[in-house]
């Protein structure tokens, strides 16, 4: 049932509380009949078959006062039976007043709920955030470092990644300036706390090695990695693995580098 739907009915409140109410009074009245309500058979002194012409008055006493017992005995009766519907009909009322109080109070909070989410949407994240980050290269076979920075400009499940990077290894080096496009695998806003991606583009690479030095050359990127905001509200961190291709005249370089960073939201 919708808040709506209970605001167009303002007598919910009543109806749950009668709802609950209703098997009380029920089993209080099965309870009755079955073991708490006793049941009395009506008693009569039987009269004395010897009867006797001198015993006529003290037989009428004796009789009056046996009506007069009975009839203390039927009312005694009825007022139990009166006390004990009297004391169900007062069970029933305190908890049907109990139910109306506590459904209201529910009702209320459904309102101030569905009104607190009305005023306060979930606020979807920064369309832009800022990253750094640091991991290892592994290029022709030479083991090295990378080190780089990002810029994430999103708009839904996708997003435009620039970012530099820097690595070295023994004999080479590369500074290199990308532009990816990211595919976010999560849906937007779904909360999961590992949010994996998929990155491609192109770059430009200023590539030097002991043969050639200064070279500018392009280059393909493709890769993809896991983010997760769980650590702090503020930031999140993320790992990624790419694949690096730098077109090489004379001979292509490729390799991988694996990064873990930080990236904060502006």
């Amino acid at each position: 049932m919708s808040v709506e739907e209970l605001d167009a009915r303002p007598s919910d409140a009543i109806a749950i509380a009668l709802k609950f109410a209703a098997p009380i009074y029920v089993a209080s009245s099965i309870m009755d009949e079955v073991g708490f309500t006793p049941e009395f058979e009506d008693q009569i002194t039987p009269k004395d078959e010897d009867y006797e012409p001198g015993e006529e008055n003290e037989s009428e006493l004796d009789d009056e006062n046996e009506e007069g017992r009975l009839l203390k005995e039927d009312e005694s009766k009825t007022l139990t039976a009166k006390d004990r519907k009297l004391k169900q009909l007062k069970t029933v009322l305190i908890f049907t007043l109990s139910n109306i109080s506590f459904a209201q109070s529910y009702l209320s909070d459904l309102k101030l709920n569905e009104k607190n989410s009305k005023l306060n949407p979930l606020v979807p994240g920064s369309p832009v955030s800022l990253g750094v980050h640091l991991g290892v290269a592994s290029i022709e076979g030479e083991a090295g470092f990378n080190v780089g920075a990002l810029a994430e400009i999103g708009y839904g499940k996708f997003s435009f990644t620039p970012q530099m990077n820097y690595w070295k290894l023994k004999n080479t080096n590369n500074f290199e300036i990308a532009g990816l496009g990211r595919i976010k695998l999560a849906p937007p806003g779904a909360g999961s706390p590992i949010n994996p991606y998929l990155d491609g583009g192109l770059s430009i690479n200023f590539y030097n090695d002991a043969v050639q030095s200064n070279n500018t050359r392009l280059g393909i990127v493709l890769g993809g990695g896991v983010e997760s905001p769980m650590l702090s509200a503020g930031f999140s961190v993320y790992g990624d693995i790419k694949y690096k291709l730098i077109i090489i005249k004379e001979s292509n370089a490729s390799g991988v580098v694996v990064n873990v960073g930080v990236k904060f939201p502006m």
